[in-house]
């Protein structure tokens, strides 16, 4: 997403979004079929009438899902050619947002939003996967945990989603990628024990993978982030997003036709184990759950980030990745005059790195970059480290996060800070060609 000032012209519809120089034959191919499916969300910040408060406009994290260059990576389900669908959708009027940050209030932010759901109400989910906090979910092999382990499940959003079906009816439906991780024989998987409850998960085949964080709760609040369901997204990196409400309805709208396209169009999940009537009763057991939300930890050296409250945004659009994505961000970046502060989990896209490099040479323009220190994936860190060193080679400094976070996640970045002009954008993809 990307806030905009009144003065910041619009793209024509359809304008053509510009293609990345590829590095290699490789490249061509994994740009091709591997397209991530982002949110992305912006706004021109000032505060509501009646708050002297400042804005704080908005962060997005995201662990971004490695490429295996010896062939289509494991959760690359993709089987027909996508082609551009959704145009960027403005809003004029004033809209609603609420920023929220991890480590700080993301895990209160999202289970209590997803607990306001009305009587009969619905929630739709984009999420890259489903993390077990109780170590149910292994990275490779089989997962699953005992039945009575997986009730005591410590992701308080588990348990919220149990409450919205049981407890206020509503309808659920969790959109996902495919890891090929079956569940273990004799035990039960956190998507098996939701599905038996209900709830309706299918596996996302759009393109190579579903890279958003998005939540939807009865059609008129939704959230956009950088937050993956995992305990190190929540509790322990840097993470940032927003949840728009009132205005905010052209943009819901959107956002909400992206996922029902998506969901259309994705598969079922399937539960492979099946379970005795006991253990049905158990797994089914209708009462209310126990939400347990975990302190934070207590860092002297970090900055805690004010407790969420609600701001206002002059001008909004609201974009996705594959289609006008990358034409978006660069209009931000050609149309700075200024200042240009980014603040992002890794920039792999050398035709981005580019586009920096020409910011820092033009002396007009104060640029600032902060970037994650740790990369999860080993190919992603190389080429980060080679794009930071170009930048270093032409004079630019890069900021590091500190050691206190997993990972510095968020994705965001502020154009002409202080000016007539600025605004922020966010997103829930990285700066990568696949992005």
């Amino acid at each position: 997403c990307t806030l905009f000032s009144p003065s910041r012209p619009r793209p024509k519809s359809g304008a053509p979004v510009p293609v990345p120089k590829l590095r290699n034959s490789l490249s061509s191919i994994m740009l091709s079929r591997v397209l991530l499916c982002c949110l992305v969300v912006a706004c021109v910040g000032r505060t509501l009438a009646g708050t002297t408060r400042p804005d704080l406009s908005m962060m997005r994290v995201a662990l971004d899902t490695s490429d295996d260059d010896t062939g289509d990576p494991s959760y690359d389900h993709q089987t027909t050619t996508y082609t551009t669908r959704f145009d960027p959708v403005y809003a004029d009027n004033t809209v609603t947002v609420t920023p929220f940050f991890s480590p700080d209030h993301s895990i209160g932010t999202l289970t209590d939003l997803i607990s306001s759901v009305s009587m009969g109400g619905t929630i739709e989910i984009g999420t890259p996967g489903f993390s077990s906090w109780s170590g149910c979910t292994p990275f490779t092999g089989c997962q699953g945990c005992s039945i009575i382990n997986a009730t005591k499940e410590q992701f308080p959003i588990f348990h919220a989603l149990l409450n919205a079906v049981h407890v206020q009816k509503a309808t659920v439906r969790i959109l996902t990628n495919n890891y090929n991780t079956p569940t273990c024989p004799g035990l039960i998987a956190p998507l098996d024990f939701l599905v038996l409850n209900g709830i309706q998960v299918k596996y996302f085949d759009t393109v190579t993978f579903l890279h958003e964080k998005y939540i939807t709760v009865d059609g008129n609040r939704t959230a956009v982030s950088s937050v993956n369901w995992s305990y190190t997204s929540f509790m322990e990196n840097r993470e940032a997003g927003v949840i728009i409400t009132d205005g905010g309805g052209e943009l819901i709208k959107m956002a909400m036709q992206v996922w029902e396209s998506d969901w259309a169009q994705a598969t079922d999940y399937v539960v492979t184990n099946t379970y005795t009537a006991a253990e049905l009763a158990v797994i089914q057991n209708p009462a209310k759950q126990a939400i347990v939300i975990p302190k934070q930890k207590n860092i002297p050296e970090a900055y805690v980030t004010p407790t969420p409250f609600p701001a206002a945004s002059e001008t909004t659009v609201i974009y996705t990745s594959p289609d006008h994505a990358r034409y978006e961000l660069f209009r931000d970046l050609n149309t700075t005059q200024h200042s240009f502060e980014l603040f992002m989990y890794q920039v792999t896209d050398f035709g981005l790195c580019q586009e920096l490099q020409r910011l820092y040479t033009n002396t007009t323009i104060d640029l600032t970059i902060y970037v994650s220190k740790h990369i999860y994936a080993a190919g992603d860190s190389a080429l980060a480290q080679e794009c930071y060193g170009q930048l270093y080679k032409a004079g630019a400094t890069i900021h590091l996060s500190p050691w206190y976070y997993t990972y510095s996640h968020a994705k965001f970045w502020i154009v002409d800070r202080g000016t007539s002009r600025q605004h922020v954008g966010m997103s829930t993809g990285n700066w990568s060609p696949t992005d």
